[in-house]
């Protein structure tokens, strides 16, 4: 069993975000977070970061932070925190098999 502590993630910032984003998007039905709670959570970022909605397309639900800074990094990582304690989520947790 994985486990990705929302506060304490022990990673940095940018590999949290990331890793967040690619599970929100990820198909792993074994994360302890329903699928709308992982769409409200990318929906969120993707807004963050764009001035067009979200898109549809699973393939296309990707954050791209190239064009980023630090402060916009800061904001996504108080905003992941945030929108997962909105609904009650301190940590997530998958099976991720060998």
């Amino acid at each position: 069993m994985q486990r990705l502590d929302l506060r304490n993630p022990g990673i940095p910032d940018l590999q949290f975000v990331l890793m967040v984003g690619a599970l929100c998007t990820s198909d792993v039905a074994s994360l302890n977070v329903p699928q709308s709670v992982r769409d409200d959570v990318f929906d969120r970022c993707w807004r963050l970061l764009h001035e067009e909605p979200p898109p549809q397309d699973p393939a296309a639900r990707v954050l791209d932070l190239r064009q980023g800074d630090e402060t916009t990094l800061e904001a996504l990582v108080t905003l992941i925190r945030m929108a997962f304690e909105d609904h009650g989520f301190a940590e997530l947790t998958w099976d991720h098999p060998p």
